[in-house]
């Protein structure tokens, strides 16, 4: 195996104040991203922890990283609040079984209630919003940029969960609003996150052909690339399929010590 394809990870257990790091265990791991509002996903299975260690999941406010890819390119694949875990011992091995989910917290958890008077820029409710998210929620906002500015000629009274209040009012601007990694993103439907594209190819971990789905996207799989996410622009250039690109959807599988170490992902032309 070539240097630049020997596997790395990192599991970070924030238990705030304090971190654990784990790094030489084994972890079986699968990821589910798409572009939509309902919250990221992950399933990891982590092997032989310590009693301590796995005390932590017994308590509250508990929040993963995982980090992944390889010895020479590797980095964040999935951070969010621990949503549920459970623990049993099959033959020698204690195995911790972990749900994850990205911004769940911020999107199921955050009630916003507030009045607004005449005059308002929609803008600056939806910014409001992503405040309270922010610092209930731990959801970082780059960039409310795509948001169009749009004066409310009548008083508006804005209450309920977070998510059923962006779904609504960013739909209105024909915008989606998604969480990547704790970071919420407002982008055109067709368009892509603003981010470099990435080149994908042999040579650079494609796996096999890709294949053409309906309204001319398509379904690729290649190593983990932990600089791709939902929302990417990728240049994919193979035998059958080249041109431009945008990532709606993946998942991610990896077994430290098993096969599995991959990504599918499913793209639009750009």
């Amino acid at each position: 195996m070539k240097r630049q394809w020997i596997r790395k990870y990192s599991v970070f257990i924030n238990n705030f104040p304090s971190e654990v790091v784990i790094d030489d265990l084994r972890i079986i791991f699968k990821i589910i991203k798409t572009r939509q509002i309902s919250s990221n996903k992950c399933n990891l299975k982590i092997y032989n922890l310590k009693p301590e260690t796995r005390a932590i999941f017994e308590g509250e406010d508990v929040r993963l990283t995982l980090e992944a890819g390889y010895q020479d390119e590797s980095g964040l694949i999935f951070k969010g609040n621990v949503k549920r875990s459970s623990f049993k011992k099959v033959g020698p091995d204690w195995i911790t079984d972990i749900l994850i989910a990205d911004g769940d917290k911020a999107l199921r958890e955050v009630n916003f209630q507030k009045s607004y008077v005449a005059g308002i820029d929609i803008k600056n409710v939806i910014s409001d919003i992503v405040d309270k998210m922010k610092s209930e929620g731990r959801v970082i906002s780059k960039s409310l940029k795509n948001i169009s500015s749009e004066i409310l000629q009548k008083g508006l009274s804005v209450t309920g969960i977070a998510e059923e209040i962006l779904d609504k009012l960013i739909d209105k601007q024909g915008l989606e609003v998604h969480i990547q990694n704790e970071e919420i993103v407002f982008v055109d439907p067709k368009g892509d996150i603003g981010r470099p594209e990435i080149n994908i190819t042999p040579e650079t971990g494609l796996i096999g052909s890709p294949i053409r789905r309906e309204k001319n996207g398509i379904q690729f799989e290649s190593l983990i690339n932990h600089n791709m996410i939902p929302g990417s622009l990728i240049n994919l250039k193979s035998k059958d399929i080249n041109g431009l690109f945008v990532i709606r959807k993946q998942s991610i599988q990896g077994d430290s010590q098993g096969n599995p170490w991959f990504m599918k992902s499913e793209g639009i032309p750009r």
